[in-house]
């Protein structure tokens, strides 16, 4: 039987839920959400740091919620970095990370083609995803590989080249894309019917402290302009990462709450899903974007930054020891299977889906859950 502080915990979420009572989170709005989840996903970019500044606050933060017990989780769809490579970011920032916790649109790309048996793929992207493509034992042709490349553009029949065994393309932010990225992008897709895969669509980015630059939406945008083509979108808000950390956490999806900065990433990702959600507004989000009429995914509630969860200090000690009971008894209790719902891809619409006729829009993906621990290790 549930106690008493459980019931009037679940109440005000529920009520937050139901009413839709967006306004900033007060000290016993954040008691109660700290009473009902286990876990934590933080966003990175615009949420625990802008560019390579921390946002005040979040390291206090973070320590004090791993002191209490929580599972704690950092998610990012910046495909451009490999989860080594993150981690290696926190540490240097001062920040404590243990592996398994980063996750990443990247390795999202690579668990998606692992899991369909796609051996060579080409790839719109950084250094990071090839990293991730490489530590799946997927081949990677393209990417950093083919910045700066020059074109005869006199000749009769100008053409790229391909490689007949490429069966998909990947596309990730890029900040050397160029026209020829594109084209041997499209060419793959229409050509050989290779499967578009993008490990996110987001229109900006916090690569800076000061300015928000283009998203791995705009090259996605383009190859898909070209292709006529709509991909499989496997970053949040897919929920494959989700149940990566749900799995090692040993909890089901309603007992995690995503923290981030974007309503149509993170709290997106946490609505569709049935997680909890927490916004800040130090990222891609404004105050006044939240009371605009029509906006359709809104968090339950928003702070000003994830230094307001210090709040939490006067929080009693017995939490920690009543988490650590809860932890061992769902460790051992049957966790949720990883869900495929109706619109996961068949084998034929894999192959040929993402021409305009048959797009999919992958919000879910049929993933094995063997394969969510094959390659679960980040590389380096």
């Amino acid at each position: 039987m549930a106690s008493s502080s459980s019931q009037a915990n679940d109440k005000m979420i529920n009520d937050l839920a139901v009413g839709q009572l967006w306004t900033k989170a007060s000290d016993q709005a954040l008691m109660a959400l700290l009473n009902t989840y286990d876990a934590f996903a933080f966003d990175l970019d615009g949420t625990i740091w802008k560019g390579n500044t921390l946002i005040p606050g979040a390291k206090e933060v973070l320590d004090l919620l791993r002191k209490l017990g929580y599972a704690l989780f950092f998610v990012t769809n910046n495909s451009t970095k490999s989860r080594a490579s993150v981690m290696k970011k926190m540490i240097g920032l001062g920040l404590i990370v243990k592996e398994g916790e980063v996750l990443g649109s990247s390795h999202a790309a690579a668990v998606f083609l692992k899991s369909h048996n796609i051996k060579k793929a080409y790839v719109v992207g950084e250094a990071g995803l090839v990293e991730e493509l490489d530590a799946a034992g997927i081949q990677a042709v393209g990417g950093p590989a083919d910045n700066g490349l020059s074109f005869d553009w006199k000749a009769e029949n100008p053409e790229v080249t391909l490689d007949p065994g490429v069966t998909a393309v990947v596309v990730g932010l890029d900040r050397d894309v160029n026209y020829l990225k594109i084209q041997t992008a499209m060419a793959y897709l229409v050509t050989q019917k290779a499967v578009f895969v993008a490990t996110n669509q987001d229109s900006r980015g916090n690569l800076a402290s000061t300015q928000e630059w283009a998203g791995a939406g705009t090259m996605v945008g383009a190859v898909a302009a070209c292709s006529e083509m709509e991909p499989f979108v496997v970053g949040k808000p897919n929920p494959l990462l989700m149940d990566i950390a749900c799995k090692a956490a040993g909890i089901s999806r309603n007992k995690l709450c995503v923290v981030g900065d974007r309503l149509d990433t993170d709290i997106a990702w946490a609505h569709n899903n049935g997680a909890g959600a927490l916004l800040v507004l130090t990222g891609c989000t404004t105050e006044q974007q939240l009371q605009v009429p029509g906006v359709v995914t809104k968090p339950l509630m928003y702070i000003d930054s994830v230094a307001d969860l210090l709040s939490i200090k006067a929080l009693s000690p017995t939490r920690t020891a009543a988490l650590a009971e809860h932890l061992a008894h769902a460790a051992h209790a049957c966790l949720p299977s990883i869900r495929t719902a109706a619109l996961a891809p068949s084998a034929e619409q894999l192959g040929h889906a993402t021409h305009a006729s048959h797009a999919v829009h992958a919000h879910y993906l049929l993933v094995k859950d063997t394969d969510l621990c094959s390659i679960s290790k980040a590389p380096g």
